[in-house]
């Protein structure tokens, strides 16, 4: 038999981790005591992607909890589920701009000192309904980069998908220049919670490897001669991802 728990998503306090195991012990001696062969625990998921200090600072949490109540030699496998972890930071997702509104910058900010000046609000090809759920259904906080050069005046900028429902508000408030249609906003850290395979307009996607990072791959497999000599080739291979 197996006990399970699950602390939340996105969980930022490992002594959450810690309780949930001291009491998953209580529950495998009660139930070893009514005749049952307790040989699983699972603590699910929950791990953060992004910030490894802190995902360092839960796992030590979690193993100390576990050499405590389930030492190696008790006879039980633990297992976890860190779906966040492995796939949040591999994905990156591109949205394009599709329209522009000037806007007085104190309704971005909600402060009045800022009525006399403009902000923009943009409208992208992406939004709550499709990629950008976690807002909504998880604890998704996007942050954007934005793909142009040569333009440093920032603005109070909000960004929001392409419904004109209220909900479908992607950053509220941030700072960027001046964007067209067509220009591009990378979101990075977009695997986790995201699309799934009920949205109705999927983003295409793309395999994205550096050219280091491919010559290295290459060289582990086919050895440094014959990694040179298809490196070489990389561009007729492999498309660039912007021209």
């Amino acid at each position: 038999l197996v006990f399970s728990f699950h602390v939340g998503s996105n969980c930022d306090d490992g002594t959450l981790f810690a309780e949930a195991i001291a009491h998953s012990r209580r529950l495998f001696d009660y139930a070893t005591a009514l005749g049952h062969k307790m040989r699983l625990l699972d603590i699910g998921g929950g791990f953060p992607g992004q910030n490894m200090a802190k995902f360092q600072a839960i796992a030590d949490e979690v193993n100390r909890s576990l050499e405590k109540h389930f030492p190696t030699d008790s006879g039980v496998d633990v297992v976890a589920e860190p779906g966040r972890f492995y796939a949040e930071k591999a994905f990156t997702l591109c949205c394009t701009v599709i329209a522009r509104r000037t806007v007085p910058a104190n309704q971005i900010t909600k402060n009045e000192a800022d009525r006399n000046s403009f902000g923009y609000t943009y409208s992208i090809n992406d939004g709550v309904y499709g990629s950008f759920n976690c807002i909504l259904c998880d604890t998704g906080k996007p942050m954007a980069t934005v793909l142009k050069e040569g333009r440093e005046k920032l603005y109070w900028t909000s960004v929001c998908g392409p419904t004109d429902d209220s909900l479908d508000l992607v950053i509220a408030q941030c700072r960027m220049p001046m964007l067209g249609e067509g220009d591009v906003i990378v979101f990075e850290n977009m695997g986790a919670y995201t699309f799934n395979s009920e949205s109705i307009s999927k983003p295409e996607m793309r395999y994205v490897i550096s050219r280091n990072d491919w010559f290295a791959f290459l060289s582990k497999f086919m050895g440094n001669h014959e990694a040179t000599e298809l490196n070489s080739h990389a561009d007729n291979l492999c498309a660039k991802l912007f021209a």
